[in-house]
């Protein structure tokens, strides 16, 4: 080997061990001074009266979107949010946690490539928390997950701002945990110290918490097991003047109980990736077409834009696939004390009258043959209701044996408005007996209001074919 050549190797090596020793100590040096707490409360000034903040949450950006056609969908998605909050020019967009699928290099600059796309410019006011995926991925210590999200997204993971006179404590998920006790503990009592601060400001006006899990028991999509958290339940009762704001269920924001009011107001927005909804439901938790199509789940995007004013706020549930609104509004009222809530949950189920059937509606059948063997399936009109029919239980009574079960199917309410079918087709599930059924149907609205039973007699047939 000449010695120049034995000179550049050299060289390298020093040059890589020294890099290599600089960059090791600025890690240990960064971790141990490193607090994913704000310092201070950041005052933001909008010149405008009503401010638009969007809510959206669950956006599980992924490059491997290559090899998986959800993530291709999941980024196409974000896209078109941007697109229609671009159009709507919301002066600032929150993401209640879930950005990105793991604590992943490529995931994040994924999700400022996109970002910057769609504004490459003036950006809105951007606010983000960290769910659950973002500390999946290669373990590590929470510290170094927290330091991560905050250099690609420049948010610290807890956060209080006060934009246009308004608090926003931004409450981030602690860990990947989904146990109820423990994702949103630790800060608990840094939480509260940001409440007592925002209630000496100004006591007659909301103070918006925004975390990833909610507060168990309150908006729809929380009283599922790993939806709910009790620790923050029990905080925010103490305050009426609460506005909890959450995603982490994936539930439908087209569920009128959505909006929850009680000892504080807590809303819960729809992820825009795919759809989740309660279990125990034979048409699925994640919902599919009649032809178990998951990709259903996915082409619905939704969110919340919030108009915000000294007056009052409305909650516009918007569809992000054609930039529409949905027509029912959510208003919150000032003062924000609990005389002025409207959607109390017993008070809403008495608003609304219960699903009734058209006197022309009965019950059909029809079969589907795959690989040889023969599928039932019932279908019938939609029950009419001033919203919409949520679900539907249905009862198999088959005649011979006089065996009954008994099953519950979601409707499509999950879809925009004008896509909602006329007729409603259910698979019948492959378990049941071939034979002559009496059966019967009870429409049911989000509130558990049940309609009059619908009552028909059909044959079914599951089976292999010329058997």
């Amino acid at each position: 080997m000449n010695l120049h050549l034995k000179y550049n190797c050299f060289l390298f090596l020093y040059l890589f061990t020294i890099t290599t020793l600089e960059t090791i100590i600025f890690l240990i040096y960064d971790y141990i001074q490193y607090s994913p707490i704000s310092k201070t409360i950041e005052r933001i000034t909008i010149n405008k009266t009503t401010l638009k903040i969007a809510l959206i949450s669950d956006l599980q950006l992924s490059p491997i979107s290559i090899n998986d056609y959800r993530y291709k969908i999941f980024t196409q998605n974000f896209k078109q949010t941007l697109k229609v909050l671009k159009k709507e020019k919301v002066d600032s967009i929150i993401i209640a946690g879930d950005t990105v699928d793991g604590d992943i290099i490529l995931n994040y600059l994924l999700y400022n490539r996109i970002l910057n796309s769609i504004y490459p410019k003036e950006k809105p006011l951007m606010n983000l928390i960290m769910g659950n995926h973002e500390f999946y991925g290669v373990s590590k210590p929470n510290k170094l997950h927290q330091r991560t999200f905050e250099f690609f997204t420049k948010q610290k993971p807890f956060m209080h701002k006060v934009i246009n006179g308004f608090h926003f404590i931004f409450w981030s998920s602690e860990n990947g945990s989904l146990e109820m006790n423990e994702s949103n503990i630790n800060m608990k009592d840094w939480v509260e110290e940001q409440i007592n601060i925002s209630l000496k400001e100004n006591s007659t006006k909301p103070i918006f918490i925004i975390t990833h899990m909610g507060p168990i028991f309150t908006a729809y999509g929380t009283n599922v097991y790993k939806q709910g958290n009790y620790i923050m339940k029990q905080l925010f009762n103490k305050y009426q003047n609460i506005i909890s704001i959450s995603g982490h269920s994936h539930a439908s924001l087209m569920d009128e109980t959505s909006f929850y009011q009680g000892e504080f107001t807590a809303v819960q927005t729809q992820s825009i990736s795919y759809i989740d909804l309660d279990y125990g439901y034979y048409n699925g938790r994640i919902p599919k077409d009649e032809n178990d199509d998951e990709l259903i789940s996915m082409k619905n995007p939704m969110g919340i834009i919030m108009e915000i004013n000294d007056e009052k706020i409305l909650f516009k549930r918007i569809f992000f696939r054609s930039g529409e609104y949905y027509n029912k509004y959510w208003i919150y009222d000032f003062p924000a004390f609990k005389v002025n809530f409207k959607y109390n949950y017993l008070d809403m189920k008495n608003k609304y009258k219960k699903p009734y059937w058209l006197n022309d509606t009965v019950i059909n059948v029809k079969y589907d043959v795959v690989k040889n063997k023969v599928f039932s399936k019932i279908y019938f009109k939609q029950a009419y209701h001033e919203l919409y029919v949520q679900s539907y239980l249905v009862i198999y009574r088959l005649l011979d044996i006089d065996l009954y079960r008994y099953f519950f199917y979601y409707s499509d309410f999950f879809k925009m408005r004008n896509e909602w079918s006329e007729i409603i087709t259910l698979k019948v599930p492959e378990g049941l007996k071939s034979g002559l059924y009496n059966i019967s149907i009870i429409a049911i609205d989000s509130y558990d209001t049940e309609s009059e039973v619908l009552r028909g007699c059909v044959e079914i047939k599951n089976e292999i074919e010329g058997n």
